[in-house]
């Protein structure tokens, strides 16, 4: 028995330093930067408000994306306290949409790859649409608010927000299937919008189009570099695609003012 304890004191010693040392490897704080490598999440949220007011100037990011609710109020604090993003490793999903944005004076360093999942932002534009063809609103819903937030933080960015509309059309065809959204609309038929699931890697005159402003940025210079970076990433996600930007966006003729027509639509 005594044997068993002396076992059960080591192993639980190895897995406090094992705790400890993964912990630090996923976040550390210097004087005014913040270290970070992990998913958006309440977690990076806790990290940052550990910091007295106004000492983070900088945090330096590794995530391949995380969750809206907790990413939004992580941008707001991004975005009132003027701190800059430091991209090295991933930047994606809500890291990319939300995050990022939120920064001032931003960095994404070579061999970093910036990269579009979700679109949180464009459910504002698509308010319309789903109010017209099914009498329909989604204003009501956590989605749109959301939505809504987005896109005021890029407005509050200096970023036009019409930057959804075309990260949406560089994705591929909107499907619709509506399941998730059916039974909070009332709708008789199930109708959902999905979008397709590949990763959209922006070029640097789509940046430049919708006025967003990096102090340096690094980009893949082709498929084949975007690829190899991707490639870690594909160990738990093997399915896993990337579209990149191939040339200057042009908004179809029948998108303007925000009022969407969606021809880009089609069946699943």
């Amino acid at each position: 028995m005594k044997n068993m304890s002396k076992i059960t004191v080591v192993i639980a010693i190895v897995i406090a330093v094992a705790a400890t040392i993964f912990l630090l490897t996923k976040y550390s704080q210097q004087a005014d930067t913040l270290h970070y490598r992990g998913k958006v999440d309440y977690e990076l949220l806790n990290q940052i408000q550990k910091f007295p007011s106004s000492k983070l100037k900088r945090i330096v990011i590794d995530s391949v994306g995380g969750e809206y609710p907790p990413a939004l109020k992580i941008a707001e604090i991004i975005q009132n306290q003027k701190i800059q993003i430091v991209v090295d490793g991933y930047c994606l999903s809500a890291c990319a949409s939300i995050i990022l944005p939120a920064g001032k004076d931003n960095i994404v360093t070579e061999n970093s790859l910036i990269g579009f999942h979700n679109l949180p932002g464009v459910w504002v534009y698509l308010e319309s649409y789903i109010e017209k063809k099914y009498k329909k609103s989604i204003k009501t819903m956590p989605i749109y608010e959301d939505s809504l937030k987005t896109i005021q933080l890029y407005e509050n960015s200096g970023i036009n927000p019409d930057l959804f509309i075309a990260l949406t059309f560089g994705k591929g065809p909107i499907c619709l299937d509506i399941s998730g959204i059916a039974p909070r609309l009332n709708l008789k038929k199930n109708v959902s919008i999905e979008f397709l699931q590949d990763i959209y890697i922006p070029n640097r005159s789509f940046f430049e189009q919708f006025d967003w402003k990096f102090k340096e940025l690094y980009l893949p210079e082709s498929q084949e570099v975007a690829e190899k970076l991707a490639e870690p990433l594909r160990k738990n996600n093997p399915g896993l695609k990337l579209r990149m930007a191939d040339k200057d966006f042009e908004f179809p003729s029948f998108f303007s003012g925000g009022d969407m027509e969606f021809r880009h639509f089609q069946e699943c």
